[in-house]
């Protein structure tokens, strides 16, 4: 986020960066700032020390997203820390909220910048002193994506065959397409209901299109042997193959299928959605910050960048990427974000300091005729009395090969191609496994 028009001037004009926290703390929000500076009339002189402002890009290798954090040592020889913890507000104290900006001397609060908010996660008080870290809220994508309400149970599916209890409800993504392939069909389907002529589960919400299904390796016919409906249980819609009693269907038939995944709208009408960046997006908006059950398809969320989001995806569609996923397991959010990043070589990270949505995920993607790829959005930090706030990119990873594994068969399953790219002057050279788990499936 550029700065202020007053603030940016005073800066120009040879004006001392301040730094000062905003802490919201449950009795009262107070403001703080460096105690060499002296009362400033719009902050308490508490801070005795800075520390490191930590940034980075998740890493190159594995696509793991860093999480931010700031840690700095107040002075508390007013006990006013030191009470609080020991109050009726103490359960609330960690989890506050806490906000850093960038300010001048002269400049009003209103033209402020915004440069890190997070919640207070350490609080460490001694000897009249008080060291308080915040982290950035990553409380929603340290947890289990798929939790319970997600999974097959007798309380959702009363007649499910004991194969799919505790199993989840897949959500799916892109183009599954076995006819260049097996021509099996990439997807499993899940018997969630034994009575009459039987039901199985395709997936959680809406597909676009199930054009293909086999029972046993033999291809069935649409009407004949089934049809494709989307069913309300529970609250949730799913897509569901029906069968009709020409199919015969028992409970240990394997049933495979062919699918075209979610839409852009939510009621099956819409575009595929195949674009990586689109996909990752609509995943975070609905099921990672969101509980999308029916309807129509949440588009936005306070904790994703849009923009960069849009413009990633402009950056895929110029180089004709596609990407499929089907999500049937457990698994947290942090490990789909860097199975998506290891995947397209994109970087993710949360946006501070500040590029006008301080506390969202950002992507990017490292393009090499691209100089500072990142520069737009993120920004070097000011220094206060010598005390700067680091910002720092991870060095720099060299490899002597990578070995690629793609089309991922969600039915066996496994990847059906593999390739590898070695530097062949070396003598053992070591090869980067590069398993595309985000990837073409079609």
């Amino acid at each position: 986020m550029a700065l202020s028009a007053n603030l940016q001037a005073a800066l120009d004009a040879g004006g001392r960066p301040l730094w000062v926290f905003e802490a919201q703390l449950p009795d009262a929000t107070s403001r703080w700032g460096r105690a060499s500076v002296g009362t400033q009339g719009d902050f308490e002189p508490k801070v005795l020390a800075w520390g490191t402002l930590d940034e980075e890009l998740s890493d190159e290798k594995s696509g793991e997203l860093f999480n931010p954090s700031l840690t700095f040592t107040l002075s508390d020889t007013d006990r006013r820390l030191s009470n609080l913890t020991r109050s009726a507000d103490a359960n609330d104290v960690r989890g506050s909220t806490g906000i850093l900006y960038l300010a001048a001397p002269g400049v009003l609060f209103a033209d402020w910048s915004e440069r890190f908010r997070g919640r207070l996660a350490k609080l460490q008080i001694k000897a009249g002193e008080a060291v308080v870290t915040y982290r950035q809220n990553t409380i929603p994508i340290k947890g289990e994506l798929l939790g319970t309400d997600l999974r097959i149970g007798v309380s959702n599916f009363p007649h499910a065959h004991q194969s799919a209890i505790n199993e989840v409800a897949p959500l799916i993504y892109g183009s599954h397409n076995s006819a260049a392939y097996t021509n099996l069909g990439f997807v499993p389907a899940l018997l969630i209901d034994t009575t009459g002529d039987k039901r199985h589960l395709v997936s959680t919400g809406i597909c676009k299109d199930v054009p293909r299904v086999w029972k046993n390796g033999t291809l069935q016919t649409v009407t004949t042997h089934y049809t494709i409906e989307n069913r309300e249980v529970s609250g949730r819609i799913y897509t569901l193959i029906e069968w009709t009693t020409a199919a015969a269907v028992a409970d240990d038939d394997e049933i495979a299928c062919d699918v075209d995944g979610y839409e852009v709208t939510g009621d099956g009408t819409g575009a595929l959605i195949t674009n990586p960046a689109d996909q990752l997006e609509h995943l975070l908006i609905n099921w990672v910050f969101g509980n999308y059950r029916r309807g129509d398809w949440d588009t936005s969320s306070d904790f994703v960048d849009a923009s960069s989001f849009s413009t990633m995806a402009t950056w895929f569609t110029a180089r004709g990427y596609s990407s499929a996923r089907r999500i049937s397991t457990a698994i947290t959010p942090r490990t789909l974000l860097a199975e998506w990043a290891k995947s397209h070589e994109a970087r993710i990270w949360w946006d501070y300091p500040g590029s006008g949505s301080s506390g969202k995920l950002v992507v990017g993607v490292e393009d090499a005729g691209v100089l500072d790829w990142y520069s737009d959005t993120w920004q070097p930090g000011y220094i206060e009395d010598g005390n700067p706030l680091d910002l720092k990119d991870s060095d720099r990873l060299e490899t002597d090969g990578v070995a690629v594994q793609a089309i991922f068969d969600e039915s066996k399953p496994g990847y059906l191609q593999s390739w590898a790219v070695s530097e062949l002057t070396r003598t053992n050279p070591s090869e980067e496994a590069r398993p595309l788990r985000w990837g073409p499936a079609s």
